[in-house]
């Protein structure tokens, strides 16, 4: 099953936290970071990632039908975006690839 890993965190300004620590891994198709990711995947990349086999769920709007979460990721992008906002996000999904790359390349073993 495809998993993401935390590597940075930044804390907003106002009272709400979510508790996650550093080289933590969350399932992608999960949370919404994930999500976004997947969002500027491939259907062909996010079924290698995922796979065809349900996903397990951790809450009660876990998606765990691979067509359906391809179908809202679908949506997502479909949804119009100024220019920049799309290029910005592009930049972040293409940054944090790279960083993953290289955290997988150079992880301890």
């Amino acid at each position: 099953m495809g998993m993401g890993l935390l590597v940075e965190q930044v804390q907003p300004e106002t009272p709400l936290k979510i508790v996650m620590r550093l080289g933590e891994r969350e399932p992608i198709h999960a949370t919404a970071l994930g999500k976004v990711i997947l969002a500027d995947r491939s259907e062909e990349e996010i079924l290698n990632l995922l796979g065809t086999d349900p996903l397990p769920k951790f809450g009660p709007n876990s998606i765990t039908d691979v067509k359906e979460l391809i179908a809202q990721l679908k949506l997502v992008r479909e949804q119009t975006m100024p220019s920049t906002t799309k290029s910005l996000l592009k930049a972040f999904v293409a940054w944090l690839y790279l960083l993953e790359t290289l955290l997988l390349r150079f992880r301890p073993r």
